[in-house]
């Protein structure tokens, strides 16, 4: 990697971390006006995009990791009957999670049915010409 695309790298990383464009040009080693212009590039834009979406899926697998544990905590508050006010709030994470989750689960769907719609009409327009 060339100095610069190096400077680059630590620009992008700086900005996926939370940094403005003046300190993640300050930790690159650039100017501000390098940052606002590499900022406003295509692929610096995509390269951070990157970046955040492997930072997500990194904390989702850690998170999906911790779920068993978090539902025997749920349970195990729910079952504590020296505790009415933390099992009733147990309950209710417990089923507004669950609501969440199916909400979630039907407009991926649905979001899903449209895409094929879509790609089936394309399909369609294509054989037509």
């Amino acid at each position: 990697m060339t100095p610069d695309g190096t400077r680059r790298a630590m620009f992008v990383s700086a900005l996926a971390t939370g940094s403005t464009v003046s300190d993640a040009a300050v930790t690159a080693g650039v100017s501000k006006r390098t940052g606002i212009r590499w900022h406003n590039e295509p692929e610096v834009q995509a390269e951070l995009g990157e970046v955040r979406r492997a930072t997500l899926t990194h904390a989702r697998r850690k998170l999906l990791g911790l779920v068993d544990a978090a539902a025997d905590a749920l349970g195990a508050v729910m079952a504590d009957a020296d505790s009415p006010a933390a099992r009733v709030s147990a309950a209710k994470t417990v089923l507004a999670q669950v609501l969440r989750f199916d909400e979630r689960t039907e407009l991926e769907e649905r979001l899903q049915r449209v895409e094929q719609a879509i790609e089936a009409r394309r399909r369609l327009e294509v054989v037509r010409r």
